[in-house]
């Protein structure tokens, strides 16, 4: 038992006011996925950078830019983390393998291309991580939860410093390319 409770049995919620983790320009836009009301998050990182949002015209390039994307990123950050976060992992994956990316096994999420990593990973398992920079792939194929974008808000606040978003399909509604 964690001993949690408040004195009369129930586990307090408390609403988080304050960001540590990614800047204040990552939290807006991702903000816009909340309720008015909800928007209370903010950041106490103000030295970034506004998200790119890349709209391309078909579906057979939002992979290649995602990884396009993924590679800016990775040569901005050095040393840094990246990650890609999409439903559909198989699309990016086969095409790092075409361009010489590997990994130790099939069901490894890490990327190499010689002194270069990149993660590739679902949304599901995006909650708990954090990435220098992140590409979020196909916002609109994310999964909703009672009504909520939820599991998108959490893949886009995976970024602490660089967020890019590769889309085709019209984004969910509220959010915004202009952040």
């Amino acid at each position: 038992m964690l001993a949690i409770e408040d004195e009369n049995g129930k586990a307090p919620v408390l609403v988080l006011e304050r960001g540590y983790r990614s800047t204040q320009q990552v939290i807006h836009f991702a903000n816009q996925l909340l309720p008015r009301a909800d928007r209370t998050l903010y950041s106490l990182q103000h030295d970034g950078e506004p998200p790119i949002v890349t709209n391309v015209p078909s579906g057979r390039v939002v992979a290649d830019e995602a990884v396009a994307a993924a590679s800016k990123l990775i040569d901005r950050v050095g040393g840094g983390t990246v990650a890609v976060i999409t439903v559909d992992t198989r699309a990016i994956t086969v095409l790092l393998a075409s361009q010489g990316w590997s990994t130790t096994s099939a069901s490894s999420s890490i990327w190499k291309n010689g002194e270069r990593t990149l993660r590739v990973i679902p949304p599901g398992r995006a909650r708990g991580l954090e990435f220098d920079g992140v590409v979020v792939v196909e916002p609109a194929d994310f999964p909703e939860n009672v009504g909520r974008q939820g599991v998108l808000y959490t893949a886009l606040t995976r970024a602490n410093r660089l967020l890019t978003v590769v889309h085709r399909k019209p984004l969910p509604k509220g959010l915004k390319a202009s952040g």
